[in-house]
């Protein structure tokens, strides 16, 4: 009844996409932008933390509609791994900004025995006049509190302009 029996391999998945990502670091937290080499596919997530942890995955939106998961590792180096719900995957290779990648500026020390001669002036700033510019104050997380009686739970809040203002002394 039977005269042969054939079982064929499983398919190969396909091998994955090669992605490149960038990081924005102008605003809050970080953007993480994906794109594919001839720019067709354009895909961002974002941390709110502004440190980006030893491993963590994020949830990936794509301008045509695709949806993934982006799971970043940073030993030894910043790299990605996206897995689309469609299930195709691809490697992520990250170009990292160079204001990123700057080690701080080195600290002034004096030689032992000689006087210092870095010295620092504070004219027309806050030290001096008590005035502090305007600037933005990021946002973060506020944690659950009471205000006016009523109990608000916890929430993150955006960042807020903050006019000219004298400091008290």
């Amino acid at each position: 009844m039977l005269t042969g029996c054939a079982s064929a391999p499983p398919p190969t998945p396909p091998a994955p996409i090669a992605l490149i990502g960038t990081l924005d670091l102008s605003k809050p937290g970080v953007d993480f932008l994906i794109t594919d080499a001839p720019e067709t596919l354009r895909c961002s997530a974002h941390s709110v933390s502004g440190k980006i942890p030893e491993a963590v995955s994020l949830p990936l939106t794509c301008e045509n509609g695709q949806a993934g998961t982006l799971s970043l590792t940073k030993a030894p180096a910043l790299r990605g791994i996206v897995a689309f719900d469609n299930g195709t995957t691809g490697d992520v290779t990250f170009t990292i900004p160079a204001a990123a990648l700057q080690p701080p500026p080195p600290v002034a020390t004096a030689a032992p025995g000689y006087p210092s001669t870095v010295s620092r002036t504070y004219s027309r700033s806050h030290y001096s006049t008590g005035y502090v510019r305007p600037h933005y104050r990021s946002g973060g997380y506020v944690r659950p509190h009471l205000r006016n009686g009523h109990y608000v739970s916890g929430h993150y809040r955006r960042g807020s302009y903050v006019r000219g203002h004298y400091r008290r002394r």
